[in-house]
């Protein structure tokens, strides 16, 4: 048994958008291979990321404008 953190919603929604250390991706991984109805869900956003990427092309990674940040 290993001491990682348990895995959360932020978790996964980081792993989908690639933003994850590779070794705590792999923890979720794991996690997941044992959850198969969560595991489809990852799935399903992932498609959902793909289809918005074809649909918007670079406009997708473009950086949001500055008027747009809730911070300011």
């Amino acid at each position: 048994m290993t001491n990682a953190a348990p895995i959360s919603e932020t978790d996964l929604h980081a792993l989908v958008d690639d933003q994850l250390t590779p070794e705590r991706a792999a923890e979720v991984e794991a996690w997941l291979a044992g959850r198969p109805d969560k595991a489809a869900e990852i799935a399903n956003w992932r498609r959902q990321n793909e289809a918005l990427d074809a649909l918007l092309g670079a406009v997708a990674s473009e950086a949001v404008p500055t008027r747009l940040d809730p911070h300011l």
